[in-house]
């Protein structure tokens, strides 16, 4: 359900809103944000994967394994908050368009996000956290949307040409993760 929610999200209401925001001579600008911005979701997964074993125990990560949970759990901290201050602007920028594309962004959001973040949620208990930081610390990350939907509406409201580009993006976003 999720994939679909963002392939449609993305291929039925993002781009479509972008090239007619962007025109004809903006759609070669769009197509170019959309593929850079598949190419910088790319590139950020790639720098963010660590490496595990495969063995159990692994003689390499054996000494090693309470500070590996820690740094786990640091990392699907600093990640998903990198990721939900993302989706805030995504979501920002869609509204800015229109408000049924923002519902729909919001949905396929929505629809990713809860999955994602009972997994998150498994990992930092793994770590050692108690249940209740497990889940305080959960909120705090998550609520790094808010604060990057107050960033996208601030800096997109005023600067309207670049939304087209902002959707394009978004709809890249969609598409890497659904893909």
């Amino acid at each position: 359900f999720a994939t679909g929610a963002l392939l449609g999200a993305a291929l039925l209401a993002l781009l479509p809103h972008a090239l007619e925001g962007a025109g004809p001579d903006g759609a070669h600008g769009v197509g170019m944000a959309l593929v850079g911005g598949i190419l910088a979701f790319f590139m950020l997964e790639k720098l963010v994967i660590w490496r595990h074993c495969h063995d159990d125990p692994c003689e390499a990560h054996a000494p090693h394994d309470e500070m590996r949970k820690r740094a786990s759990a640091t990392l699907i901290l600093v990640g998903d908050g990198f990721h939900n201050l993302l989706d805030g602007m995504l979501i920002a920028a869609a509204f800015l368009t229109d408000t049924h594309l923002g519902i729909v962004t919001s949905i396929a959001v929505f629809a990713h996000e809860i999955p994602q973040e009972v997994g998150d949620v498994a990992i930092l208990l793994h770590s050692g956290m108690s249940r209740r930081r497990a889940l305080l610390l959960n909120v705090a990350s998550s609520l790094t949307s808010v604060v990057g939907a107050a960033i996208a509406w601030l800096a997109l409201a005023s600067t309207a040409r670049f939304l087209p580009y902002a959707l394009a993006v978004a709809a890249a976003s969609f598409l890497y993760v659904a893909v």
